[in-house]
């Protein structure tokens, strides 16, 4: 008659698991490598040359990333094709992102730019945005106004990045 208890005997280890064991063990000797050891591992995996600003914490994160991906699978197609689209900023997708994450103006607020010498102030209202004692709905229409020329409003007034530098304050005007 056999013991109450049984023995346990580990079953002998998938290949899943064994490859698993493989991949970190790569990803362990990347922190033991030099950076010539980490660049050429990179020429290897990735066959292109490495980043001129490329330091030891990204070299041994992006190699990391490529042993994992190379082994289990990385980004689909599609998915690469998304992120770089949305890195880029030249997607209706990233630029609805940008749109959704400027903060959003609460009557009130006064807006100034000084333009061409001349300081421009627009208040926020609720319906929109009060310049020169007019109402207007846009900041786009307001800065094509000052300028003659097409602007993005937001840009123009500095509420949004650009590749130039603005002056811009704001202020809060209660009541």
């Amino acid at each position: 008659m056999m013991d109450q208890q049984s023995s346990h005997q580990a079953s002998a280890p998938s290949a899943t698991t064994e490859i698993a064991r493989r991949v970190l063990d790569d990803i362990g000797r990347l922190n033991t490598m030099t950076v010539a050891g980490l660049k050429h591992k990179w020429r290897e995996l990735l066959g292109i040359d490495v980043p001129p600003f490329a330091k030891r914490g990204l070299l041994t994160q992006v190699l990391a990333w490529e042993l994992q991906a190379k082994t289990f699978g990385g980004l689909t197609p599609a998915l690469h094709r998304k992120l770089v689209s949305l890195g880029s900023g030249n997607s209706l997708e990233a630029r609805q992102t940008e749109t959704m994450q400027s903060p959003a103006l609460r009557p009130g607020v006064k807006l100034l730019r000084v333009w061409k010498g001349v300081t421009h102030q627009v208040m926020v209202t609720e319906d929109g945005y009060e310049w020169q004692n007019k109402p207007c709905k846009s900041l786009s229409a307001i800065a094509r106004e000052i300028t003659g020329t097409p602007w993005s409003g937001p840009v123009f007034f500095g509420l949004k990045k650009s590749k130039t530098k603005r002056v811009v304050s704001e202020e809060r005007v209660d009541g």
